[in-house]
């Protein structure tokens, strides 16, 4: 969510850098922000997901209890997805592979929705180094499991 909103904040100050030339200049929907470790040998994309849990809620004027961050994963299958260097070219799965590394790296990576490229105006916005998976229907997207008030008992 506050990848989102900082997205956001940087399309409206790049608002006025858009390129005026193309007959329909909108950035479209903005892309979404995940973290990878890997493509396995299947072809699927092993994401991560990262939880913060509190055990104990922040009262008024207190900060809260202890919490710690828990990491869990699970594999999407890449099948029909089209991946995207930063430059907007094509790249194949094997050079996508190489480029996320091994599994005990983890990598921000960017996912659009209906076979979207990135636009040029969020393509601004990151290293040419980014990979873009461009899903057929709609992209995995991250939720937050957990408010701070809301403790989790172990």
């Amino acid at each position: 969510m506050i990848a989102q909103n900082l997205l956001l904040m940087a399309i409206l100050a790049l608002g006025a850098e858009a390129d005026d030339s193309k007959t329909d200049a909108t950035p479209g929907n903005p892309p979404d922000v995940l973290i990878a470790s890997q493509i396995d040998k299947d072809e699927n994309l092993l994401l991560v997901k990262y939880r913060t849990i509190f055990l104990q809620p922040a009262g008024p004027g207190q900060p809260g209890g202890p919490m710690y961050n828990d990491r869990s994963t699970y594999r999407v299958p890449l099948k029909d997805v089209v991946i995207y260097g930063g430059n907007g070219k094509e790249i194949s799965v094997a050079v996508a592979r190489k480029q996320l590394g091994d599994k005990d790296k983890d990598t921000a990576i960017v996912v659009t929705s209906w076979g979207d490229q990135l636009s040029p105006v969020y393509r601004k916005l990151f290293k040419d180094d980014v990979l873009v998976f461009a899903f057929p229907k709609e992209a995995p997207d991250w939720k937050p499991i957990q408010a701070p008030d809301l403790p989790v008992r172990k």
